[in-house]
């Protein structure tokens, strides 16, 4: 269906933090609440050597950053990916 003219557009609550913008505001269940940071860790399994971290906001899933990540690995070192 089709929005009518008179019709507001939906609305998503953004949260801000007022000393750190950059900072995500993260929900999660048996985490804090808050504004946070996450960093991305990428780890050789055979070696048990991480790899790869990235940092982000923490409101990013893991999923967001991660092909890009194992892209640069292979790219800059000449990685091959045996198992994600």
């Amino acid at each position: 269906s089709h929005q009518d003219d008179d019709e507001e557009p939906p609305t998503k609550e953004i949260k801000i933090s007022p000393v750190d913008p950059d900072a995500g505001y993260m929900v999660r269940d048996g985490k804090p609440t808050g504004f946070f940071y996450l960093d991305h860790r990428t780890v050789d399994g055979v070696h048990s050597l991480i790899t790869d971290t990235h940092v982000t906001p923490a409101n990013v899933h893991d999923s967001g950053p991660y092909l890009d990540r194992l892209d640069r690995m292979r790219t800059r070192f000449g990685f091959e990916i045996g198992a994600v």
